[in-house]
């Protein structure tokens, strides 16, 4: 038995309102509360009718009563509160500060048949769990699913900027750099991506004059690729000589260049080239995040310098001709920068608009397309939009992978037990 299917049963009210205790004492649930999916009790404010009282507060589950100790819920003042406990099994008592919690056996009340439909999804080895099922779903309940997920999947990306601006002393233009800075350096190089940006200071590029050949200095001085006293081209040397003047102007500490990765890049993904680009969209948006906005953004006509067209790193030529941000990068820097930013904005400010606005801005920018889409098209699953290909990425990744068919509305529904007659 599982403790969240006990959760499901109780939230979709697949179990009665009225019950005996372990002790044959009668118990009615009057209100079954807020499910919980942080830590403490699992429903938050129910209320129940006992001892011919009201008594409020929160209701706990486990499979069997002595999981209560062997959570050791007897030593967390979070569970000091709770009114009622359900247990699959019941194995002994338990108590708060001398008092015997009301426990309810409900082994009983279980359709063990039901279960096992459940099982079935849990243990299933198909891409997704319900890959047979999902074609049979009302469309409004994956849109329903699809909300969900995108929202869960904004909040924690906009957490982390949010996380960000409260070390840099509210310095929301700090937080959406490294933001940013993180998608420039991909899944390889995202975290050494994310410290340059760091380092990266507004009123430094306002002294340089936003020109990009002093910016590409900055950024590839401050990545660590200047460092080095080998003889190298003459851009290379030119760049050398302006970071160095800018890094006793400035203070600067440089990175170590061994911290970034080329091996198995295409060149077009290289950092040298990603720098080239970040040093780039610095000086076209002055530092300047509302250039960023979708319509913004898409406007920008952002070039790299003629030595970055030519080459992928300094002394290697390359025969690719490096063009400056793709439409596709373009859209990548609003799904996974700018509207997490935007989102967290709304959470600081509390300002719902922004947020719904970051929402709403998703449908307006072309989907992504990866193994994940083209698998949940296979499953003809329409996706029309990032709103359609971010939800899906995260239902796929947090919903489906972990087997949480109890918290997605398409497995609910596909749960659902049968109505007799």
């Amino acid at each position: 038995m599982q403790e969240e299917y006990l959760h499901y049963l109780f939230k979709q009210k697949l179990l009665p309102n009225s019950y005996l205790t372990s002790k044959g004492e009668q118990l009615e649930v009057i209100n079954r509360g807020v499910h919980n999916h942080n830590a403490g009790p699992d429903f938050l404010e129910g209320k129940i009718c006992f001892d011919n009282k009201i008594w409020a507060g929160h209701i706990e589950f486990h499979v069997k009563s002595s999981d209560w100790y062997k959570h050791n819920h007897q030593i967390d003042d979070n569970y000091n509160n709770v009114i009622v406990h359900f247990v699959y099994e019941n194995d002994g008592p338990v108590f708060i500060n001398n008092f015997e919690i009301p426990t309810i056996e409900i082994k009983d009340y279980v359709d063990h048949g039901h279960y096992q439909h459940y099982v079935s999804y849990r243990n299933s080895k198909d891409w997704i769990p319900c890959a047979n099922q999902i074609q049979k779903v009302d469309p409004y309940y994956i849109f329903h699913q699809k909300e969900k997920a995108l929202l869960s999947r904004l909040i924690r990306k906009s957490d982390v900027i949010i996380e960000d601006i409260k070390r840099y002393k509210g310095n929301q233009y700090k937080g959406f750099w490294i933001a940013l800075g993180k998608i420039f350096g991909g899944k390889v190089n995202a975290d050494v991506f994310a410290e340059l940006a760091q380092k990266i200071e507004l009123h430094h590029l306002a002294k340089l004059n936003y020109d990009q050949l002093d910016l590409e200095a900055y950024c590839f001085g401050l990545a660590g690729f200047l460092d080095s006293n080998e003889k190298r081209d003459d851009y290379f040397e030119l760049l050398k000589e302006k970071y160095d003047y800018q890094k006793n102007l400035f203070h600067l500490q440089s990175l170590q260049a061994k911290a970034w990765k080329f091996s198995r890049m295409r060149p077009g993904s290289f950092p040298t080239i990603r720098l080239a680009q970040f040093a780039a969209i610095l000086a076209e948006t002055k530092g300047e995040y509302h250039f960023f906005e979708t319509n913004q953004l898409n406007k920008l006509s952002i070039s790299l310098s003629p030595y970055w067209k030519k080459h992928h790193h300094f002394n290697k030529p390359s025969k690719q001709n490096h063009a400056g941000i793709s439409p596709a990068f373009k859209a990548l820097i609003t799904i996974n920068a700018f509207l997490p930013f935007l989102f967290a904005q709304g959470t600081i400010v509390n300002h719902s608009h922004l947020r719904e606005k970051a929402l709403e801005e998703l449908r307006h920018v072309k989907p992504e397309y990866n193994s994940i889409i083209k698998q949940w098209k296979a499953h003809h699953v329409p996706v029309d939009n990032a709103f359609d290909s971010q939800a899906l990425i995260e239902m796929k990744n947090e919903f489906c992978d972990h087997s949480k068919c109890l918290q997605c509305a398409i497995g609910v529904q596909l749960l659902k037990p049968k109505k007799e007659g």
